[in-house]
């Protein structure tokens, strides 16, 4: 039996330890997994605009800690005026850069939106996948018998009392 113990520990030890390892081997391919992934899906495009997104980031951070510093008396009003004028300056020129980069898909869109809003099907073949793949609405939503409570209509019980909501059929 003494001799039995030393074993037990240290196959429980070489146990435990695989766990941690899996775990942190788990953690850091699904990290590595998706940094691979958006990497191989970015595209000279997505790159510029991802580009000026986080430049239009840093412009207003950098506004917001500017207007910061003047009320701290950090920064004098003159150089206030002038850092923020050419701030809101190139803040402005991002934001139109990124407006052209859109601006190919503004009449497609604004033309979808009109369908939606007229209650017309819309028939684009980027959405008509989506649509099929939805289940279909229902108006109705049943109500439960104890509690009155809407469900979806897939529901098998309440989600308010948990009353099963359609009797089985026996056999």
């Amino acid at each position: 039996m003494a001799d039995l113990l030393p074993v037990l520990l240290v196959v429980a030890v070489g146990l435990c330890l695989t766990l941690v390892l899996f775990a942190l081997w788990h953690s850091l391919r699904g990290l590595l997994a998706h940094v691979h992934d958006s990497a191989t899906r970015v595209t000279p495009a997505s790159a510029a605009r991802a580009a000026l997104v986080r430049e239009k980031d840093e412009l207003l951070a950098a506004i917001r800690e500017l207007r910061f510093e003047h009320e701290l008396g950090k920064v004098s009003q003159a150089d206030f005026e002038r850092l923020e004028q050419r701030y809101r300056a190139r803040a402005r020129e991002v934001l139109r850069e990124l407006d052209q980069q859109i601006e190919p898909y503004r009449a497609r869109a604004g033309a979808l939106l009109e369908q939606a809003l007229a209650g017309a099907p819309i028939a684009d073949a980027a959405v008509a996948p989506a649509a099929a793949i939805a289940p279909p609405a229902s108006n109705t939503a049943p109500a439960c018998i104890q509690c009155g409570t809407g469900n979806d209509p897939d529901a098998l019980f309440c989600k308010k009392c948990g009353r099963r909501m359609r009797e089985e059929a026996t056999a």
